[in-house]
């Protein structure tokens, strides 16, 4: 059989080639983790509807050997569930009569997951949310149900272990231990071949737990409520793009009215207490003092709205630099809702505002991926870290940019690099075979960004993205230099959808 360009020396030379090449990165069996959820699920879900007597539930789930029951409506709709810790807590204390109907008891908060999910997204919700079932649905119908018993060997002794210890934190000093954790589970993760993407997502995830937490632990929930505040990550957080090497990017957004100052100045000792105790908790301080503590981020809703504004219609070098920190918000703990109001007047208002992604696309092309025409790579001379590359800034950063560009044009309101790859392929404004190589490449140099951050941890020596590239084996280097190569093709695509000329991307 004639060898493909892929499977010989030199980089992929054909679309479907070099697809290959960066999907053969994470290996051909997916782990556990990253399988679809439909793998776990073993029987039909069993369910019941809303007007079915309590005692029938109980004698149904002890035929069944199941610990939840799924209350749908006639459709298969879920609406309530109903789990033994509700039969402890308002049924076995004689709280209620057993012949009730089960809507009397049952929680009607769903956390539900597509079938076509995958296991560590299943997880990660369990982590978040605290829950122990999750359920499966298509076109809104119940198809399945998946336990944390289903997920039993990453999450004893992992996700779930790590996510109850951050929970249980009762001062800073603890939560510094339990975050302690986060680095070992990585590791594990790793050791376990799980994809990048779930990678860092679990990492956010757990790092928003500890965040949240933090915030209860100082006192500053009960004044965040009252403002009708809410706590927002930024950059990789609120991208959910988090690796190891991460500092601090927060803010806090109030309701409009009343006294502003007044609530702002109530605000900002409490925001100051939350970053220093992150800081104890290995998260540092921002260099830059992009923090909820600084008063030039801790915003009513109006204001925050006058920044966005003047950022996007007087676009300028600072404006730039806000962009690629303030354009990722999420929110974390408080009042979601004006997050959310925030949000999509950001999206409607940029996309009307044409004038300002030009800057933006400049501003993206300035940094380009390190290949070379002779050598493969093009490596730092001196510096602090010479003879290397940095995966950050020349690599990894190039897709999040055009992503976000893409995304502002569009109106697509993801903060997430990947999910906004996937919502712009649903314009059809990118070709799906474009979108799904930069996904991979992608993928990849976060892959090597968290490799390299826990080898740098196991080693003791500080946390950075500057990677030689004679460090990795042939493959990963042949990969690593495909995934650059796609970084410059998504640059030249975006050059010629914004006409800006003069754009030298190499041959």
């Amino acid at each position: 059989m004639a060898a493909t360009a892929a499977s010989v020396g030199g980089i992929a030379d054909t679309p479907a080639d070099a697809l290959a090449l960066l999907r053969g990165a994470s290996g051909i069996n997916p782990p556990l983790l990253d399988q679809s959820l439909r793998t776990f699920v073993s029987r039909e879900p069993v369910s019941c509807l809303p007007e079915t007597a309590i005692h029938a539930v109980l004698e149904t789930m002890g035929r069944e050997h199941i610990g939840a029951m799924v209350v749908t409506d006639q459709d298969r709709h879920p609406i309530g569930v109903f789990t033994l810790r509700d039969l402890l807590e308002k049924v076995a204390l004689g709280k209620v009569d057993s012949t009730n109907p089960i809507s009397t008891v049952m929680d009607k908060a769903i956390w539900a997951l597509p079938s076509g999910a995958q296991g560590f997204e299943a997880a990660v919700l369990m982590a978040r949310e605290g829950i122990r079932y999750v359920l499966l649905v298509e076109s809104e119908r119940l198809v399945g149900v998946v336990s944390e018993s289903r997920l039993f060997s990453v999450w004893r002794g992992g996700i779930g272990d790590t996510s109850a210890t951050i929970r249980g934190a009762r001062n800073v000093d603890e939560m510094a231990a339990a975050t302690a954790g986060i680095r070992v589970l990585v590791d594990r993760l790793l050791e376990e071949r799980m994809a990048a993407e779930s990678v860092t997502r679990v990492i956010t995830t757990l790092n928003d737990l500890v965040t949240g937490r933090l915030i209860e632990i100082v006192g500053a929930a009960a004044p965040l409520e009252r403002a009708g505040g809410c706590w927002i990550a930024l950059g990789s957080q609120g991208r959910c793009e988090q690796t190891l090497a991460t500092d601090q990017d927060n803010g806090i957004i109030f309701v409009d009215g009343g006294d502003v100052e007044s609530r702002r100045r109530e605000l900002l000792p409490y925001a100051r207490n939350v970053n220093e105790a992150l800081d104890r908790c290995g998260f540092p301080l921002c260099r830059g003092e992009v923090m909820a503590s600084n008063p030039k981020w801790c915003l009513s809703l109006s204001e925050w709205r006058r920044c966005f504004a003047q950022w996007i219609d007087e676009p300028d070098p600072r404006a730039l630099l806000n962009a690629t920190i303030f354009f990722d918000f999420r929110p974390i703990q408080g009042n979601r809702a004006v997050a959310s109001e925030l949000r999509a007047w950001l999206a409607r208002h940029a996309e009307d505002s044409g004038r300002f992604l030009l800057p933006m696309v400049h501003n993206a092309l300035t940094s380009q991926p390190p290949l070379g025409l002779v050598r493969d790579f093009i490596l730092a001379s001196g510096g602090e870290h010479p003879d290397t590359l940095d995966l950050k800034v020349n690599g990894v950063q190039l897709f999040v940019e055009s992503a976000r560009i893409y995304s502002l044009l569009t109106g697509v309101t993801a903060t997430n690099t990947l999910d906004r790859f996937a919502a712009l392929a649903k314009t059809r404004l990118l070709a799906g075979a474009e979108i799904e190589a930069w996904e991979e490449s992608f993928r990849f140099m976060q892959l090597l960004r968290v490799r390299h951050n826990a080898a740098q941890r196991v080693r003791g020596e500080p946390l950075h993205n500057h990677i030689n590239p004679a460090v990795l084996n042939e493959l990963d280097r042949r990969i690593l230099k495909e995934a650059l190569r796609q970084a410059r093709n998504l640059q030249s695509r975006l050059a010629r959808d914004f006409s800006v000329a003069n754009a030298n991307f190499g041959v």
